[in-house]
């Protein structure tokens, strides 16, 4: 993959492709930005896999889906914001949803 190199209108060079970076910083959205971002990300989060989280930071959701925790705690933070999203989402679809009345 050949990294493309844009200017911002600050004259900032963006390499697009390469680590991700433009994704990230410059929010370019081309397919070799989204393709680095996801690379990035996805080494990320490997290398934080199998590592024990911080003991202040269990209980949330974002350890449950960053660092890949299931204790107990971390068990239940998942849990609750995924039913909240469920939720979110059943409620706005029920608001884009018309009523038809049979007459």
């Amino acid at each position: 993959m050949g990294v493309k190199v844009d200017f911002t209108p600050g004259g900032n060079p963006v390499k697009h492709g390469g680590s991700g970076t433009a994704y990230a910083n410059y929010k370019c959205r081309c397919d070799e930005c989204t393709e680095a971002n996801t690379a990035r990300t996805k080494r990320r989060r490997n290398a934080r896999y199998g590592e024990a989280p911080p003991e202040d930071i269990h209980g949330k959701y974002s350890t449950y889906s960053n660092w890949g925790c299931r204790c107990e705690l971390c068990l239940a933070a998942g849990a609750q914001h995924n039913s909240e999203n469920y939720i979110s989402r059943k409620n706005r679809l029920e608001e884009l949803t018309p009523v038809t009345e049979d007459e």
